[in-house]
């Protein structure tokens, strides 16, 4: 592994903490509007889905510098790699939630951006994202980091997204910033197209079915905010909710007991090795094979990039959900790689 991934995200729970240290708070401040748009001809990104976003937009070849956890596509491998996490190698999910709670109440971040590798690369334009302070490398991060540097770069950053449509947004404005208008005018249009597809197709199915979708193991959580939208596309039914979730203390054994008719297991930046030896450890704890899903061979491992990223590739999340919601409609007619999905014994 070329550089360690941040596995959590913890900040949006712990934002709403009233004893969540008060420096930290404050340093949640904006970043300065952009004040031009012309053709910036040396980019940071400094978020992976942004990343993925630039270079479907054709903007790859300007792009200089990535983050450590920017893995896609391929030739990103080739970019300087200007961020780092504090974290160390954690693997655990538990441990990996413990450290960064740790680091949350101390107001510390988790990242440090390397400002004289940025200044060496003489970049002109970063972005970044205000998703969340834990999972990415955030607006906080790279204000630190371009604060000491002779030439301040332009920044753009990242609201939140909370639908496939807002994700769409995001990469209109980039394209618009980046002077590729009329490539994420195309793409888009693409997008849209594949979205209306799934759609379609599913609100010819009868039954819509109780899907489970987690995104975290020890704590247990589930669903990120744009797949309830995801699965109702599907013509299917988030259950648990996260808000039901979060009632229960013991929250493995609600979502045994909600008994669900497909189970996706997909935590936040796992790819499906990682999140297969989790899960074998917690058969000491959980017998989430009383699941109808598991009984029924309807739970599946799906690589996180497909759920959790906020970026282009959850239109193929989406598809990935309609196949494996309603296999007999939509089977065969997406090819996905090999490592996307698995099948959970």
């Amino acid at each position: 592994m070329r550089s360690l991934q941040i596995y959590r995200t913890q900040f949006h729970r712990m934002n709403t903490n009233k004893k969540m240290n008060r420096r930290f708070v404050r340093k949640m401040r904006p970043l300065m509007p952009i004040q031009r748009t012309e053709k910036f001809s040396r980019i940071a990104s400094l978020d992976p889905a942004a990343t993925e976003i630039l270079f479907a937009l054709g903007a790859g070849d300007r792009v200089v510098a990535v983050s450590h956890d920017s893995d896609y596509p391929e030739t990103v491998r080739t970019k300087a790699i200007v961020s780092f996490s504090k974290l160390g190698n954690l693997e655990d999910s538990k441990q990996i939630d413990d450290r960064v709670k740790e680091f949350v109440n101390r107001g510390e971040s988790l990242y440090q951006v390397n400002n004289d590798m940025l200044s060496e690369l003489e970049v002109d334009f970063v972005v970044t994202q205000d998703l969340c302070g834990s999972c990415a490398v955030s607006s906080v991060d790279v204000e630190d980091a371009i604060s000491r540097m002779k030439k301040r770069p332009e920044v753009y950053s990242m609201r939140p997204p909370k639908t496939l449509e807002d994700i769409l947004g995001l990469a209109k404005t980039i394209g618009s910033l980046v002077n590729a208008d009329a490539e994420a005018g195309r793409l888009i249009s693409v997008m849209e197209k594949r979205i209306e597809r799934v759609r379609r197709l599913a609100a010819d199915t009868i039954t819509p079915p109780n899907v489970a979708c987690v995104e975290w193991l020890e704590p247990l959580e589930v669903s990120p905010s744009w797949v309830p939208e995801m699965l109702e596309y599907c013509h299917s039914v988030l259950r648990p909710t996260r808000s039901e979730i979060t009632c229960y203390p013991d929250a493995w054994s609600y979502l045994i007991e909600s008994n669900p008719d497909i189970l996706v297991v997909s935590p936040c930046s796992f790819k499906i090795e990682q999140t297969r030896k989790e899960m074998n450890k917690l058969l000491v704890k959980v017998d989430w094979r009383r699941i109808s899903a598991v009984q029924n061979k309807r739970a599946y491992f799906v690589d996180s990039d497909y759920y959790n990223r906020a970026g282009l590739r959850l239109v193929d999340g989406l598809e990935i959900t309609a196949t494996l919601v309603h296999p007999h409609t939509f089977e065969g007619l997406y090819e996905f790689p090999r490592n996307a999905i698995e099948g959970i014994n």
